[in-house]
């Protein structure tokens, strides 16, 4: 990432800023919904109507702070890939004729077009969205430690795990990309090969040598991906139990809390809210974590 943000550092940061502010927003969201419960079940009209104000007030400052970041993460990325794209494009003229020779043109195609969209949207998009659902589950954990510690504890040991096996399967998802990057550009060049060729595949009647050809190169490219996608498709489970357990953890713990009177259940509500803002950034930590590393796999590639 140093090496992409080297030349935009204080649009880096700016961006970075509003991507830290938004979650806090999602905090006080979640007290203002503890505010309206606990002053509906107290029967206080003043305060209730106070805490809906607040929650209001909570909305619109969420909907203008993600707006501002969105903008500035779309401006960022923007000036990034230009600038990487052409200084691609840049060392790749300035090879020397003999080493440019010894590779096909459909790799350098390929770096140029399917490599720049994953750096994009594997890379750039996924470090960004990992970076702020981190801090919201940084600050909902904390804003669950000052509510009640003990539930809290419970929910982090039942999240523990999950993330452990989604960065396993993160790292495999990597090792995969880096062959299927491979097998990208060989069945590029050889459909590019074979497309120049074709006056000649007509001239000396090798149809079938050249589909047979085409067919192996093809079934190695699908059979790459979908290995691949069994990892995905296992990410994509685990986060989703994962969820699940922790919700199921979070409700279950915060009633046994109610009915020994050691909370409200505005406060119990609050805190159900914050682990959605556990939940969610997990499932997508856990899915996002290997698409981030296959995108950085294709950048640590050129």
């Amino acid at each position: 990432m140093k090496q992409l943000i080297k030349n935009h550092q204080k649009a880096f940061y700016a961006f970075m800023i509003f991507n830290t502010l938004v979650p806090l927003t999602n905090i006080a969201f979640a007290y203002s919904i503890k505010g309206i419960i606990d002053s509906g079940m107290s029967q206080n009209k003043e305060a209730l109507t106070q805490a809906v104000l607040v929650g209001a007030t909570v909305i619109f400052i969420y909907a203008a702070l993600n707006f501002i970041s969105l903008r500035l993460r779309n401006k960022l990325v923007r000036q990034i890939m230009s600038r990487y794209k052409n200084k691609v494009f840049q060392s790749i003229l300035d090879r020397d004729y003999r080493d440019f020779s010894k590779e096909k043109s459909g790799k350098f195609i390929s770096v140029l077009t399917e490599n720049m969209k994953k750096i994009e949207q594997d890379y750039l998009h996924q470090y960004f969205n990992i970076s702020k659902n981190l801090s919201l589950m940084i600050f909902s954990l904390l804003a669950m430690f000052i509510g009640n510690w003990f539930l809290t504890l419970l929910v982090i040991i039942a999240s523990i795990i999950p993330m452990m096996i989604s960065g396993f399967i993160g790292q495999k998802s990597a090792s995969l990309q880096n062959s299927a990057m491979i097998a990208d550009q060989k069945y590029l060049a050889k459909v590019k090969d074979i497309l120049a060729g074709f006056l000649v595949i007509k001239s000396f009647n090798v149809k079938d040598a050249i589909f047979e050809d085409y067919s192996h190169e093809s079934e190695n490219l699908d059979e790459i991906y979908f290995i691949k996608g069994k990892f995905d498709v296992l990410a994509n489970v685990i986060s989703q139990l994962s969820g699940m357990i922790v919700f199921l953890v979070a409700f279950g713990g915060g009633m046994y809390l109610v009915f020994n009177g050691y909370t409200t259940i505005g406060s119990v509500t609050a805190i159900v809210q914050l682990v959605n803002f556990v939940v969610m950034p997990l499932n997508e930590i856990g899915m996002g974590m290997s698409k981030f590393r296959e995108g950085q796999a294709t950048l640590d590639a050129f």
